[in-house]
């Protein structure tokens, strides 16, 4: 996971920092895996601090290209959190459930991004929201099936106290180049991992901002899942070097 900032600054841990007044355009994108688990963690860290410092907060995730038909890793993790907290998080889903390039393109699915992009405009200008996930705007801009310059001009216009975040691959330079904060993941898989029987073991590394936002967004997955499937469900999170306290995974773990 390797970072540039476009702009400004990355998250600090610090939960008393300042930079948490002001909310943040978070692009995840790379070629590795992570990116909606990352958003996830955002999510979580969010409703975390809402509840420990009694302050209102609401989500909106906003789905492109992840229309119903299909599963994806982070469903359970949603789910759990929608039926634990049905009143500080909505979710929107939108497109179709197969994968397809830009040379298979069709009406509905530009309708269906313009339909998410539409609620997001409506969520930006509502105050209602503190944090706004765009999961998989950087493709939709990439297939071309919105008008990359109004989305850029649309972000660079929202309220100042407003976090919004967008995921996915090819995230567009213009794009990357507005963020407070960007994040590339990517793969570097163990080349004898497969042969030894070792499986299981995910490492996030570099210099880039999101490695134990991603930490969160994993296990959050993990508890979705476990309750989804009515199984066990207990998540163990060892955290180094963070004695005393004023990290803000601190009010996503409580």
């Amino acid at each position: 996971m390797t970072s540039s900032s476009g702009g400004g600054i990355g998250i600090r841990t610090a939960a008393g920092s300042d930079e948490r007044n002001h909310g943040q355009l978070h692009v995840y994108d790379g070629d590795g895996k992570g990116k909606s688990q990352a958003a996830l963690g955002v999510v979580l860290r969010t409703i975390g601090l809402g509840i420990c410092e009694k302050k209102r907060t609401r989500v909106l995730l906003i789905r492109f290209l992840k229309g119903p038909g299909r599963a994806y890793a982070e469903d359970a993790a949603i789910e759990a959190l929608q039926q634990g907290f049905p009143h500080l998080i909505d979710q929107v889903r939108t497109g179709r459930a197969d994968y397809f390039n830009a040379d298979e393109v069709t009406r509905f699915d530009r309708q269906e991004a313009q339909r998410g992009w539409d609620i997001a405009r409506g969520a930006l200008a509502s105050a209602l929201y503190s944090v706004v996930v765009l999961d998989e705007l950087n493709p939709v801009l990439d297939l071309g099936l919105l008008d990359e310059q109004e989305v850029v001009r649309t972000l660079a216009a929202k309220p100042a106290g407003l976090e919004v975040i967008a995921t996915g691959r090819g995230a567009p330079r213009s794009l990357v180049n507005l963020a407070d904060l960007h994040s590339e993941m990517r793969a570097h898989q163990h080349p004898s991992a497969a042969d030894l029987g070792v499986e299981g073991i995910e490492i996030y590394t570099g210099e880039g901002k999101g490695k134990s936002t991603s930490a969160l967004g994993k296990a959050l997955q993990a508890i979705g899942k476990g309750i989804s499937q009515d199984k066990s469900h207990r998540v163990l999170i060892l955290q180094w070097l963070k004695g005393g306290t004023g990290y803000t995974e601190d009010s996503a773990i409580a």
